[in-house]
């Protein structure tokens, strides 16, 4: 598989890593939206499903937050994978190209042509770099110019041409020297580059991310706020239904209850006349019994009155102390 280009480096008609990237996290993010909505809204699960948002960006994408970054701007996540393997990928076919443009180069140049001249070889190592930076594709490609241009093969290679045509490789010694400084500051700009894109795409995920869990959040009150009243209506329905279809039972029941409600009434009030009437005569009873034993108890003291009196009399005759030698009072 070929690599692409990691970043749009100026010619946005390519296809590169990063643009796909982002189409594709709006795309996830439209799924997770949809799903959530799918799923409906749950009060007791709001905070967990809004922070779904952000923690789909951690887990696509961490990102180097330290002051001086030494390393990559991106270090870890699902996206760093693919970078990273798209960058193996252009250091490989990189270094194939140069590979072949530089045999290419020795195979034109062996035997060395007559009258060959030193700006000609400098022609050739142009022609050579430049369709090299035509035909390399990814992050890996300034690095493996750079590198190739300061390896020993290259070297060699002038020392060859120097040793067996006398060139003094002045001019080409100074413009080695140019092309690795400009690789060196191209490299370092595009560097820059990248942590400056990599922060303003951090800005903008966490922005999306904070604008999907306010619609989110929108979305699912609107929906729970739709079926609490879908709810109200159809018990209102419901009710009108039952009310409706056991309006003549209903009557007919209430009917019945009332009857017996009345019946129930009847017979407590016969059970209460029942104990008042039972009430009464035992009171009446009472009294009379009181009236008989008041009876009885006046005509014993009658009775013990009228003995008393006649022992009073028989005591003022002296019968007792005369007929018995007793006195009845004691």
């Amino acid at each position: 598989m070929l690599p692409i280009e990691e970043r749009d480096w100026g010619d946005a008609k390519k296809h590169n890593l990063m643009g796909i990237h982002d189409a594709v996290m709006d795309n996830v993010r439209k799924e997770l939206k949809r799903l959530l909505e799918f799923f409906g809204y749950d009060e007791d699960e709001k905070n967990s499903n809004d922070s779904l948002f952000l923690e789909l960006n951690e887990r696509i994408v961490i990102r180097d937050k330290s002051e001086n970054q030494k390393k990559d701007a991106i270090i870890g996540g699902e996206l760093h994978f693919y970078l990273r393997e798209n960058r193996e990928r252009s250091r490989v076919y990189c270094e194939k190209v140069f590979q072949t443009l530089f045999d290419e180069l020795k195979i034109r140049l062996n035997p060395i042509p007559d009258g060959y001249t030193e700006k000609m070889l400098q022609e050739e190592v142009d022609e050579l770099k430049n369709s090299y930076k035509k035909q390399a594709i990814g992050p890996a490609k300034i690095d493996v110019l750079n590198e190739r241009l300061q390896s020993s093969d290259m070297t060699g290679f002038f020392q060859m041409c120097k040793a067996i045509q006398g060139f003094q490789m002045q001019i080409n010694e100074t413009n080695r020297k140019h092309e690795a400084l400009s690789l060196q500051n191209e490299i370092q700009k595009r560097k820059l580059q990248e942590v400056e894109e990599e922060s303003a795409r951090e800005r903008e995920e966490h922005s999306k991310a904070l604008q999907d869990m306010a619609e989110n959040n929108r979305i699912g009150i609107e929906k729970m706020l739709n079926i609490q009243e879908e709810n109200r209506l159809k018990h209102e329905r419901k009710v009108k239904e039952l009310y409706e279809a056991n309006h003549q039972r209903i009557a007919e029941m209430t009917k019945s209850a009332q009857k017996k409600d009345e019946q129930r009434m009847e017979m407590h009030q016969q059970e209460m006349a029942k104990r008042q009437k039972h009430f009464e005569d035992t009171l009446a009873k009472a009294k009379m019994e009181l009236q008989t034993s008041q009876s009885e108890n006046r005509r014993l003291e009658g009775e013990v009155c009228s003995e008393r009196q006649y022992s009073q009399r028989l005591r003022d005759r002296g019968f007792f102390w005369r007929l018995f030698n007793w006195d009845p009072a004691e």
